[in-house]
């Protein structure tokens, strides 16, 4: 289901883990959290479930949005400050985070335990990278280890976590390699107007295709209304 949910897209869904599947997007690779968060969005809303996204950066900060039936549900910076360049104060501690909503999402983990894995900071006696509060986390909730330390890039490399194989990964349609920016804004704009409805004929004329909710036009005409050009993408 969530291979068929990204279809389109740069993407790797690992086979299910549990009751849990791991998906890897160029968005992620990108770190466009713009785009993260409309694609998490996207998928908790029309799977009906939690979505939990993460970024590391640099290994140096580690941020998640955790979306449930589509709505923002937490949000997550293990470093808020790591942008201000030149600044004398000590860098901030870790910002958001809800143990309590973390543990009910994935019916795993204890909350005392998370809690404590989301304020440690950085340096002595605590952690040195952020991939080990991932990896920490990860455990306490229960979660697919594979989601440690491994991007979408990693398979393009021919690198795949232990015990798995490129036979038993999901590749949706690649959409360009090279998309650039617009393209992906674009992409996301669209993904976001839904599905359409085939009971509900669009509005423009000789168009056989359903309209969006909240619109009397499909997906296409929608978005040449609210755009004023060309839509790029006809499905």
């Amino acid at each position: 289901m969530v291979a068929q949910a990204m279809r389109g897209r740069r993407a790797v869904v690992a086979p299910n883990s549990g009751h849990f599947t791991v998906a890897f997007d160029s968005v992620c690779d990108d770190q466009d959290s713009e785009a993260i968060q409309a694609l998490t969005s996207r998928l908790s809303g029309e799977l009906r479930c939690s979505a939990l996204a993460v970024i590391i950066h640099d290994d140096d900060v580690l941020g998640y949005f955790l979306y449930h039936n589509g709505e923002l549900a937490n949000w997550y910076n293990s470093c808020p400050s790591y942008l201000d360049f030149g600044s004398t104060k000590e860098p901030s501690g870790p910002a958001g985070g809800n143990a309590e909503r973390l543990c009910a999402a994935f019916g795993a983990g204890s909350q005392q335990e998370v809690e404590s894995i989301l304020r440690k900071q950085r340096g002595r006696g605590g952690y040195v990278f952020e991939t080990e509060r991932h990896r920490d986390l990860v455990r306490a909730l229960s979660l697919p280890k594979l989601a440690v330390g491994t991007a979408l890039a990693s398979f393009d490399r021919g690198e795949y976590p232990d015990g798995l194989s490129a036979d038993q990964m999901v590749r949706a349609a690649d959409p360009p390699p090279m998309e650039n920016r617009q393209r992906r804004l674009d992409r996301e704009f669209y993904d976001r107007l839904g599905t359409e409805d085939s009971s509900r004929p669009c509005k423009r004329d000789g168009c056989p295709r359903g309209a969006i909710v909240n619109s009397v036009l499909c997906k296409r005409h929608h978005f040449e209304m609210i755009q004023r050009r060309d839509c790029p993408f006809d499905h």
